[in-house]
């Protein structure tokens, strides 16, 4: 597969990380050589989409890289619904193709007993709800949006992906939170800035159970 490349591609201003453009180059030629590599002609991949800036580049390097894509995204009560619309949006600007599976996440006790392993139970249900779709369409290769940055010893939800054997390009090649904002920046991509958010269920104190009521006053604070 040949790997495309963005020498002629305008630069952007990069506000959030002192990126040269020679950095910014070498993260991009990485990042297409990592997806090339994982792939390996085993196509089309899936990426769990979450409407977050992290996976959202991830799918439009896949595009670029042209490797037939399908974004899949679960949706829960955990989170903003506007994520799912963004989601959409990204995987349309892309040209990949969206699905979007939503799951009621406050029927599984092992998740909303809230205990300190939630993320690792709620990764396990959203990694395995695509997996499952993946296995019906016939497509065994999945990605995430894990990135350089995210500290993997301090977050339970992690152990699944090498559990359930989900690559994570972006931290295979190195890319840290502030490089895939500025490659965001260099292919002019809307989400470039947008705020992290991980879930309603984090502002729910551990061992109280998540329920609809528990959720709907965190959001209450969020929209305030």
């Amino acid at each position: 597969m040949n790997i495309p490349t963005d020498r002629n591609i305008s630069d952007m201003p990069d506000q959030c990380a002192n990126e040269s453009t020679l950095d910014i180059d070498a993260a991009i030629d990485r990042l297409l050589t990592t997806i090339c590599s994982d792939v390996e002609g085993n196509c089309p991949a899936t990426i769990a989409l979450s409407g977050g800036c992290d996976s959202s580049l991830l799918a439009h390097a896949f595009a670029r890289a042209g490797v037939e894509t399908y974004g899949v995204m679960v949706t829960t009560a955990f989170q903003n619904p506007a994520d799912a619309k963004e989601a959409e949006e990204v995987a349309r600007c892309a040209g990949i193709n969206f699905t979007n599976i939503p799951v009621d996440i406050l029927s599984h006790d092992e998740i909303c007993e809230n205990t300190s392993e939630r993320c690792y139970w709620c990764k396990r249900l959203i990694f395995g709800t695509i997996i499952f779709h993946m296995q019906e369409k016939g497509r065994d290769l999945l990605f995430d949006g894990t990135n350089a940055s995210d500290d993997l010893a301090h977050r339970p939800g992690a152990r699944t992906l090498s559990e359930l054997q989900v690559l994570s390009p972006l931290r295979e090649a190195g890319l840290t939170k502030p490089m895939v904002r500025a490659i965001a920046r260099r292919w002019n991509l809307p989400f470039a800035d947008k705020e992290s958010f991980s879930c309603y269920a984090i502002d729910v104190p551990q061992g109280t159970r998540i329920t609809k009521e528990a959720l709907h006053e965190v959001r209450t604070r969020h929209d305030q």
